[in-house]
């Protein structure tokens, strides 16, 4: 079968010299797809490095006809692992300053076809028509005497709202869950088989237990759904939730359902109005599952017009 070649297109901002252009093909790849790592340095007027730079990353389907959420799924993972692989080489963060996007000749010469990672509009300024954010509900609570417990869950609270990634956003909600669900009345049990003699006892509900009863009666989630949020900190605490599109995909959902539960405990027990849901916060999650795809020919200045 025939392969296509696509190319990631991303700027983003580091803490390490390059000195020149790098290009890496790898003889033994951590990825079977991956076919080149582009790393190109920026420079300011006096030709000094910013620290940000410009990435390219090759790599190749089956195919012509990949469905373009495969293909945004797969150029997620690749460019993750490779800024992964950055952190770790230089012991700092590196971040996108620019959504990426994935490019491909189409089967005309000149012209490319290219998807690109779809942000969230941004907050619309107040003004005429406009629909500008709610009114601040629960001011009273700037006045309150708050406990350490309790300033340290809005802490992961806003934690989880101010991060662009759905795994994180979680590992915040689920930071605040446990100690949260400790507040709240649990009429579960658990039974404990003795090994020795076989004889059963019961026991007062354990962690899991508690933390289900919380999600389905004061976070007013459905059974499977709480249970499916258990599952989730089970693999996060030990490490099996793996940090691809997919996976964060299959968060998505949960982690709504988690954000509601959790606001709803909060409310409850600092004795606040209630409100609504929480909404997604402006600007967040713009790196995200939705792409829009755009097939276009070479610039006009140069002999080609855009085609969308």
């Amino acid at each position: 079968m025939n392969e296509t070649t696509w190319t990631v297109l991303a700027e983003g901002h580091g803490y390490f010299i390059l000195g020149r252009q790098q290009q890496i093909t790898p003889a033994s790849r951590p990825h079977p797809a991956l076919r080149r790592i582009a790393i190109e340095p920026v420079l300011d007027e006096q030709r000094r490095e910013t620290g940000s730079f410009k990435l390219e990353i090759d790599f190749v389907v089956d195919g012509d006809d990949t469905p373009d959420g495969e293909v945004g799924n797969l150029a997620r993972d690749l460019l993750d692992g490779t800024l992964a692989m950055l952190a770790f080489s230089t012991g700092y963060p590196c971040t996108l300053t620019k959504t990426p996007s994935v490019r491909r000749p189409g089967s005309v010469e000149g012209v490319y076809r290219q998807l690109f990672f779809v942000e969230p509009l941004p907050l619309e300024p107040f003004g005429a028509g406009v629909v500008g954010p709610p009114p601040l509900l629960n001011e009273v609570i700037l006045g309150q005497s708050l406990t350490d417990e309790q300033h340290m869950l809005l802490g992961w609270y806003r934690a989880s709202l101010e991060t662009k990634d759905y795994l994180e956003s979680c590992t915040a909600l689920l930071a605040a869950l446990e100690p949260l669900a400790n507040h709240f009345p649990c009429d579960k049990t658990r039974t404990e088989t003795c090994r020795k003699c076989g004889d059963e006892r019961v026991l007062a509900a354990g962690m899991a237990q508690r933390v289900e009863s919380f999600l389905t009666t004061q976070g007013g989630l459905r059974v499977e759904d709480a249970r499916a949020i258990l599952d989730m900190r089970n693999k996060m605490a030990h490490g099996r939730m793996a940090r691809t599109a997919e996976q964060r995909q299959a968060v998505a959902g949960l982690r709504r359902s988690l954000l509601s539960a959790v606001a709803r405990g909060l409310r409850t027990w600092l004795g606040v109005d209630h409100g609504g849901t929480p909404p997604e916060p402006h600007g967040g999650f713009s790196y995200s599952d939705a792409v829009l795809a755009v097939d276009y020919t070479v610039p006009a200045e140069n002999g080609g017009v855009r085609r969308e």
